[in-house]
C-alpha cells in the first residue's frame, strides 16, 4: 500500500510542477525575446525530477521545450527553432537526470546513515 501511496505523490507533485512548466511559458510570452526564461523552465524540470524521477524530468523537459517553441514560433525564426528546441531539450534533460540522480543519492545516503 505504501508503494501505491508513494507513486501517486510522485505523480500530483509532476502534475502541479508541470502546471509550473506552462506558467514559465505564459511568463515568457509576456516577457518576449528580450529575457531569457531559461531558470523558470530547468527550476520546474528540476524539482520534478527530483521529486518523480528522471522519466517524469524528461516528459517535464520536453514539455518546457514544447512550452518555450510555441512561444518563439509566435515570436520568432522557423529556421533556428529547430536548432533551439534540440538544444532546450538537451539541457533540460540533462538536468533532470542529475537532479533525479542527486535525489536518490541523498535518499540512498540517509538511509544507510540514519
Amino acid at each position: 500500500m505504501q508503494a501505491f501511496e508513494t507513486k501517486n505523490v510522485r505523480w500530483f507533485t509532476a502534475v502541479l510542477f508541470i502546471g509550473s512548466v506552462l506558467i514559465a511559458g505564459y511568463l515568457d510570452h509576456l516577457t518576449g525575446t528580450t529575457a531569457s526564461p531559461l531558470l523558470f523552465y530547468l527550476a520546474a524540470v528540476a524539482v520534478i525530477s527530483a521529486h518523480s524521477g528522471w522519466q517524469l524530468g524528461i516528459v517535464s523537459a520536453i514539455a518546457s521545450a514544447t512550452s518555450w517553441h510555441v512561444v518563439n514560433h509566435i515570436q520568432g525564426s522557423p529556421v533556428a527553432l529547430v536548432w533551439n528546441d534540440l538544444s532546450r531539450i538537451a539541457v533540460l534533460g540533462l538536468a533532470a537526470a542529475v537532479a533525479s540522480w542527486v535525489s536518490e543519492a541523498l535518499i540512498e545516503r540517509s538511509a544507510r546513515n540514519p
